[in-house]
């Protein structure tokens, strides 16, 4: 779990796309050769955790920040990241890495 600061400068919804490095964008960890470990996505704004689908936008996000583009150092997201343990336990040893880009946008 990752808190997250959104900040926008005025009121109003926005929206949440992510992008993982996997084929088509999916959310994989790799080595980087022949294996690869598929992970799950969801986002908090403070509404309860809806799942995130790769390369797919999420609408009507809520409780962006109008005050300080800090968030006065709080979290008014969470962002989840898990791992199957049977994908896991499906693949050799090694180290798995990926990367996990996010695009916040006002609605």
């Amino acid at each position: 779990n990752s808190g997250a600061c959104v900040y926008r400068n005025a009121s109003g919804a926005y929206t949440l796309r992510a992008d993982g490095s996997g084929t088509n964008n999916s959310f994989q960890l790799s080595d980087g050769g022949n294996y690869a470990i598929p992970y799950a996505v969801t986002y908090d704004d403070g509404n309860g955790a809806v799942p995130v689908q790769p390369a797919t936008t999420l609408l009507g996000r809520k409780n962006a920040n109008t005050a300080a583009p800090d968030c006065g150092g709080n979290s008014n997201g969470l962002l989840s990241v898990s791992v199957a343990q049977a994908d896991i336990a499906s693949v050799p040893a090694g180290t798995y890495s990926g990367t996990l880009t996010l695009t916040v946008a006002p609605e």
